[in-house]
């Protein structure tokens, strides 16, 4: 939840691998951000950064990555490297 503009993120389990981001105010739905090819045994985790520009996601897959993305573009945003210069 980004508690300054009342928004939510949800994520999907299994193959679906979709996340969506509502406005809590009128229920609408303001981005679906598709991340098939990065979590795709769904999502465990959703986190905005704290200006709400941002969106983290946890994958549930056996690797757990993180990803960042820009949610109203609805692409990745910063890939981030691990100590052995693969992805999360």
């Amino acid at each position: 939840v980004d508690g300054e503009s009342l928004r939510v993120a949800t994520g999907e389990a299994r193959s679906k691998s979709l996340v969506f981001v509502w406005n809590l105010s009128d229920g609408a739905q303001l981005a679906e951000i598709n991340v098939k090819g990065r979590h795709d045994k769904g999502i465990s985790a959703l986190g905005f950064s704290h200006d709400g520009s941002r969106l983290v996601s946890v994958g549930a897959d056996d690797d757990n990555k993180i990803y960042i993305w820009d949610w109203a573009a609805g692409k990745e945003a910063k890939p981030l490297a691990s100590e052995k210069g693969g992805r999360y």
